[in-house]
Protein backbone atom coordinates (compact mmCIF):
# COMPACT_ATOMS: atom_id res chain seq x y z
CA UNK A 1 0.00 0.00 0.00
CA UNK A 2 1.49 3.60 -0.96
CA UNK A 3 1.97 6.01 2.18
CA UNK A 4 4.13 8.07 0.35
CA UNK A 5 2.30 11.72 1.15
CA UNK A 6 1.16 13.92 -1.13
CA UNK A 7 4.10 16.70 -2.45
CA UNK A 8 4.50 19.55 0.08
CA UNK A 9 4.30 16.62 3.51
CA UNK A 10 7.27 16.08 5.13
CA UNK A 11 5.52 12.27 6.11
CA UNK A 12 3.30 9.98 6.63
CA UNK A 13 -0.25 11.31 8.28
CA UNK A 14 -0.34 10.02 11.72
CA UNK A 15 -3.78 9.41 13.40
CA UNK A 16 -4.12 10.70 16.45
CA UNK A 17 -6.26 8.98 18.92
CA UNK A 18 -9.25 10.87 20.51
CA UNK A 19 -9.28 10.36 24.35
CA UNK A 20 -11.14 7.41 25.65
CA UNK A 21 -14.33 8.72 28.63
CA UNK A 22 -11.54 7.44 31.14
CA UNK A 23 -9.18 10.16 29.95
CA UNK A 24 -11.99 13.09 29.53
CA UNK A 25 -13.28 12.13 33.48
CA UNK A 26 -9.48 12.21 34.67
CA UNK A 27 -8.52 15.38 33.12
CA UNK A 28 -12.19 16.94 34.31
CA UNK A 29 -11.88 15.61 37.78
CA UNK A 30 -7.94 16.96 37.77
CA UNK A 31 -8.91 20.13 36.65
CA UNK A 32 -11.60 20.59 39.20
CA UNK A 33 -9.41 19.36 42.05
CA UNK A 34 -6.60 21.85 41.33
CA UNK A 35 -9.30 24.93 41.21
CA UNK A 36 -10.38 23.76 44.62
CA UNK A 37 -6.98 23.67 46.34
CA UNK A 38 -6.62 27.31 44.41
CA UNK A 39 -9.85 28.57 46.38
CA UNK A 40 -10.72 29.07 49.96
CA UNK A 41 -12.05 25.94 50.73
CA UNK A 42 -8.38 24.43 49.81
CA UNK A 43 -6.90 26.82 51.83
CA UNK A 44 -9.14 26.44 54.63
CA UNK A 45 -8.85 22.65 54.13
CA UNK A 46 -4.87 22.79 53.93
CA UNK A 47 -4.87 24.81 57.85
CA UNK A 48 -6.86 22.10 59.34
CA UNK A 49 -3.92 19.42 57.86
CA UNK A 50 -1.42 21.74 59.53
CA UNK A 51 -3.01 22.16 62.56
CA UNK A 52 -3.24 18.18 62.71
CA UNK A 53 -7.00 18.87 63.85
CA UNK A 54 -8.22 15.32 64.58
CA UNK A 55 -5.39 13.83 66.69
CA UNK A 56 -5.28 17.60 68.57
CA UNK A 57 -9.14 17.45 69.24
CA UNK A 58 -8.63 13.55 70.09
CA UNK A 59 -5.65 14.69 72.86
CA UNK A 60 -8.03 17.00 74.11
CA UNK A 61 -10.84 15.03 74.37
CA UNK A 62 -9.15 12.55 76.31
CA UNK A 63 -7.14 15.73 78.76
CA UNK A 64 -11.09 16.68 79.35
CA UNK A 65 -12.90 13.19 80.20
CA UNK A 66 -9.60 12.13 82.15
CA UNK A 67 -9.02 15.77 84.16
CA UNK A 68 -12.45 17.59 84.40
CA UNK A 69 -14.32 14.35 85.22
CA UNK A 70 -12.18 13.26 88.32
CA UNK A 71 -13.00 17.22 89.49
CA UNK A 72 -16.76 16.67 88.95
CA UNK A 73 -16.78 13.43 91.20
CA UNK A 74 -14.34 14.94 93.75
CA UNK A 75 -17.34 17.49 93.97
CA UNK A 76 -19.38 15.03 95.17
CA UNK A 77 -18.09 14.99 98.36
CA UNK A 78 -19.19 19.02 99.15
CA UNK A 79 -22.33 19.05 96.41
CA UNK A 80 -24.89 15.94 95.83
CA UNK A 81 -24.80 13.57 92.52
CA UNK A 82 -27.88 11.87 92.82
CA UNK A 83 -31.16 13.01 93.15
CA UNK A 84 -33.40 15.56 91.29
CA UNK A 85 -31.72 18.59 91.56
CA UNK A 86 -28.14 16.72 91.11
CA UNK A 87 -25.37 18.03 88.89
CA UNK A 88 -26.10 14.61 86.64
CA UNK A 89 -29.86 15.22 86.36
CA UNK A 90 -29.32 19.22 85.29
CA UNK A 91 -26.53 18.16 83.04
CA UNK A 92 -28.67 15.70 81.38
CA UNK A 93 -31.54 17.85 81.06
CA UNK A 94 -29.92 20.80 79.46
CA UNK A 95 -28.96 18.05 77.24
CA UNK A 96 -32.03 17.02 76.26
CA UNK A 97 -31.56 13.47 77.73
CA UNK A 98 -34.90 11.64 78.59
CA UNK A 99 -36.08 10.08 82.17
CA UNK A 100 -34.23 6.84 81.33
CA UNK A 101 -31.16 8.30 79.64
CA UNK A 102 -30.73 10.53 82.83
CA UNK A 103 -30.99 7.48 85.22
CA UNK A 104 -28.42 5.42 82.91
CA UNK A 105 -26.32 8.63 83.19
CA UNK A 106 -26.00 8.72 86.87
CA UNK A 107 -24.90 5.21 87.35
CA UNK A 108 -21.80 6.58 86.44
CA UNK A 109 -21.14 9.16 89.31
CA UNK A 110 -20.75 7.34 93.07
CA UNK A 111 -22.58 8.83 96.11
CA UNK A 112 -21.40 11.46 98.23
CA UNK A 113 -20.49 9.08 101.23
CA UNK A 114 -18.57 7.26 99.23
CA UNK A 115 -16.29 10.04 97.66
CA UNK A 116 -15.94 11.71 101.33
CA UNK A 117 -14.46 8.12 101.90
CA UNK A 118 -11.82 7.84 99.76
CA UNK A 119 -10.93 11.89 98.77
CA UNK A 120 -8.11 13.11 100.98
CA UNK A 121 -7.05 16.74 100.40
CA UNK A 122 -3.87 15.70 98.39
CA UNK A 123 -6.28 13.80 96.01
CA UNK A 124 -8.13 16.68 95.96
CA UNK A 125 -5.30 19.31 95.23
CA UNK A 126 -4.09 16.68 92.71
CA UNK A 127 -7.17 16.69 90.79
CA UNK A 128 -7.54 21.07 90.57
CA UNK A 129 -3.98 21.07 89.34
CA UNK A 130 -4.56 18.05 86.88
CA UNK A 131 -7.61 19.66 85.66
CA UNK A 132 -5.40 22.95 84.55
CA UNK A 133 -3.65 20.99 81.53
CA UNK A 134 -7.37 20.76 79.57
CA UNK A 135 -7.15 25.15 79.48
CA UNK A 136 -3.42 24.92 78.51
CA UNK A 137 -3.82 22.72 75.79
CA UNK A 138 -6.35 24.96 74.23
CA UNK A 139 -4.41 27.69 74.78
CA UNK A 140 -1.71 26.12 73.67
CA UNK A 141 -3.78 25.02 69.99
CA UNK A 142 -4.87 28.88 69.73
CA UNK A 143 -1.54 30.07 69.62
CA UNK A 144 -0.48 27.90 66.68
CA UNK A 145 -3.64 28.39 65.11
CA UNK A 146 -2.69 32.47 65.07
CA UNK A 147 1.23 31.91 65.15
CA UNK A 148 1.46 33.57 67.96
CA UNK A 149 4.56 32.39 70.43
CA UNK A 150 3.83 31.16 74.06
CA UNK A 151 5.06 33.41 76.91
CA UNK A 152 6.23 30.48 78.90
CA UNK A 153 5.50 30.93 82.87
CA UNK A 154 3.84 34.26 82.59
CA UNK A 155 1.04 33.50 80.79
CA UNK A 156 0.51 30.49 82.93
CA UNK A 157 -2.49 32.33 85.25
CA UNK A 158 -4.83 32.89 81.70
CA UNK A 159 -5.61 29.24 81.35
CA UNK A 160 -5.82 28.83 85.18
CA UNK A 161 -8.67 31.90 85.41
CA UNK A 162 -10.60 30.44 82.28
CA UNK A 163 -11.06 27.33 83.93
CA UNK A 164 -12.31 28.70 87.12
CA UNK A 165 -14.71 31.09 84.55
CA UNK A 166 -16.38 27.68 83.29
CA UNK A 167 -16.19 25.51 86.15
CA UNK A 168 -18.28 28.81 87.74
CA UNK A 169 -20.40 29.14 84.98
CA UNK A 170 -20.87 25.31 85.05
CA UNK A 171 -22.12 25.69 88.85
CA UNK A 172 -24.44 28.31 88.21
CA UNK A 173 -26.18 26.15 85.73
CA UNK A 174 -26.70 23.99 88.90
CA UNK A 175 -28.90 26.59 90.28
CA UNK A 176 -31.09 27.32 87.45
CA UNK A 177 -34.27 25.79 87.00
CA UNK A 178 -35.35 23.40 84.21
CA UNK A 179 -38.31 24.62 82.57
CA UNK A 180 -41.29 21.95 82.12
CA UNK A 181 -43.69 24.34 80.56
CA UNK A 182 -42.82 23.74 77.07
CA UNK A 183 -42.39 19.65 75.87
CA UNK A 184 -39.89 18.86 73.57
CA UNK A 185 -38.65 19.51 70.62
CA UNK A 186 -39.62 22.88 71.93
CA UNK A 187 -37.84 23.59 74.92
CA UNK A 188 -34.71 22.50 73.02
CA UNK A 189 -35.18 24.84 70.78
CA UNK A 190 -36.35 27.81 73.19
CA UNK A 191 -32.69 26.66 74.81
CA UNK A 192 -30.89 27.22 71.98
CA UNK A 193 -32.28 30.17 70.77
CA UNK A 194 -31.25 31.98 73.61
CA UNK A 195 -28.56 30.13 74.38
CA UNK A 196 -26.85 30.98 71.22
CA UNK A 197 -25.80 34.72 71.75
CA UNK A 198 -24.19 33.46 75.12
CA UNK A 199 -22.32 30.85 73.63
CA UNK A 200 -20.99 32.99 70.56
CA UNK A 201 -19.76 35.58 73.93
CA UNK A 202 -18.02 33.06 75.44
CA UNK A 203 -16.20 31.69 72.06
CA UNK A 204 -15.35 35.59 71.23
CA UNK A 205 -13.76 35.66 74.77
CA UNK A 206 -12.37 32.65 74.93
CA UNK A 207 -10.10 32.90 71.99
CA UNK A 208 -8.78 36.49 72.70
CA UNK A 209 -8.38 35.83 76.21
CA UNK A 210 -6.33 32.57 75.73
CA UNK A 211 -4.82 34.40 73.01
CA UNK A 212 -4.03 37.68 75.33
CA UNK A 213 -5.25 40.06 73.25
CA UNK A 214 -2.45 39.46 70.48
CA UNK A 215 -4.95 39.05 67.98
CA UNK A 216 -8.10 41.86 67.69
CA UNK A 217 -11.40 41.04 68.24
CA UNK A 218 -12.26 41.59 64.95
CA UNK A 219 -9.99 38.87 63.51
CA UNK A 220 -11.54 36.55 66.03
CA UNK A 221 -15.62 37.33 64.44
CA UNK A 222 -15.28 34.36 62.11
CA UNK A 223 -13.51 31.82 64.77
CA UNK A 224 -16.33 32.23 67.24
CA UNK A 225 -18.94 32.04 64.74
CA UNK A 226 -17.79 29.03 63.40
CA UNK A 227 -17.50 27.47 66.77
CA UNK A 228 -20.71 29.04 68.27
CA UNK A 229 -22.22 26.96 65.13
CA UNK A 230 -20.27 24.03 66.05
CA UNK A 231 -21.48 23.84 69.24
CA UNK A 232 -25.26 24.69 68.96
CA UNK A 233 -24.94 22.05 66.09
CA UNK A 234 -23.52 19.29 68.68
CA UNK A 235 -26.70 20.50 71.21
CA UNK A 236 -29.10 20.24 68.76
CA UNK A 237 -27.87 17.03 67.67
CA UNK A 238 -27.67 15.91 71.23
CA UNK A 239 -31.54 16.65 71.90
CA UNK A 240 -32.13 13.95 69.09
CA UNK A 241 -29.46 11.31 69.17
CA UNK A 242 -28.20 11.61 72.84
CA UNK A 243 -30.98 10.02 74.40
CA UNK A 244 -31.46 6.58 72.44
CA UNK A 245 -27.28 6.77 72.76
CA UNK A 246 -26.89 6.63 76.18
CA UNK A 247 -30.03 3.58 76.72
CA UNK A 248 -28.30 1.16 73.88
CA UNK A 249 -24.75 1.81 75.25
CA UNK A 250 -26.25 1.24 78.71
CA UNK A 251 -27.90 -1.53 78.08
CA UNK A 252 -25.00 -3.46 75.61
CA UNK A 253 -21.83 -2.40 77.62
CA UNK A 254 -23.06 -1.17 80.88
CA UNK A 255 -21.30 2.38 82.10
CA UNK A 256 -18.57 1.77 79.88
CA UNK A 257 -20.69 1.93 77.36
CA UNK A 258 -21.77 5.78 78.23
CA UNK A 259 -17.81 6.09 78.60
CA UNK A 260 -17.35 5.65 74.79
CA UNK A 261 -20.12 7.76 73.97
CA UNK A 262 -19.37 10.88 76.11
CA UNK A 263 -16.27 10.38 74.19
CA UNK A 264 -17.08 10.54 71.13
CA UNK A 265 -18.94 13.67 72.17
CA UNK A 266 -16.04 15.19 73.72
CA UNK A 267 -14.11 14.66 70.92
CA UNK A 268 -17.00 16.38 68.49
CA UNK A 269 -16.81 19.37 71.00
CA UNK A 270 -13.14 19.83 71.30
CA UNK A 271 -13.02 19.32 67.21
CA UNK A 272 -15.59 22.21 67.13
CA UNK A 273 -13.37 24.04 69.74
CA UNK A 274 -10.12 23.76 68.21
CA UNK A 275 -11.54 23.60 64.60
CA UNK A 276 -13.20 27.39 65.16
CA UNK A 277 -10.41 29.38 65.30
CA UNK A 278 -7.90 27.14 63.06
CA UNK A 279 -10.82 28.69 60.35
CA UNK A 280 -10.95 32.42 61.32
CA UNK A 281 -7.28 32.33 61.15
CA UNK A 282 -7.51 30.13 57.73
CA UNK A 283 -9.91 33.04 56.35
CA UNK A 284 -7.35 36.12 57.44
CA UNK A 285 -4.45 33.89 55.82
CA UNK A 286 -6.66 34.19 53.06
CA UNK A 287 -7.90 37.75 52.61
CA UNK A 288 -4.62 38.53 52.90
CA UNK A 289 -2.42 36.34 50.66
CA UNK A 290 -5.70 37.39 48.00
CA UNK A 291 -4.88 41.60 49.33
CA UNK A 292 -1.03 40.86 48.91
CA UNK A 293 -1.61 39.62 45.34
CA UNK A 294 -3.79 42.23 43.98
CA UNK A 295 -0.87 44.42 45.31
CA UNK A 296 1.67 43.21 43.50
CA UNK A 297 -0.27 42.78 40.26
CA UNK A 298 -1.06 46.50 40.30
CA UNK A 299 2.40 47.75 41.20
CA UNK A 300 3.46 45.65 37.73
CA UNK A 301 1.48 47.41 35.79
Amino acid sequence: MDTTPPDGDAGPVELVPSPTLHHRVKARLDETWTRVNASGVGHVQRRFVQADLANQALILAALAFTLLVPVLVTLAAVLPLNGTNSLPTVVAGRLGLSAGAARDLQQLFPQSSTVRGASTAVGVAFTVVSAYSWPTALQRGYEIAWSVDSRGWRGLWRPFVWLTVFLAVGAALIELPTSHLLAEPWRTLLLLLLGAPVVFLWSWWTQYFLLRGAVRWGLLLAGALAMTAGLVALRAAAGIFLSSGVTYNYGHYGPLGIVFLLMTWLVAASAVMLGGPVFGAALHERRALLSEAAGDASSQR
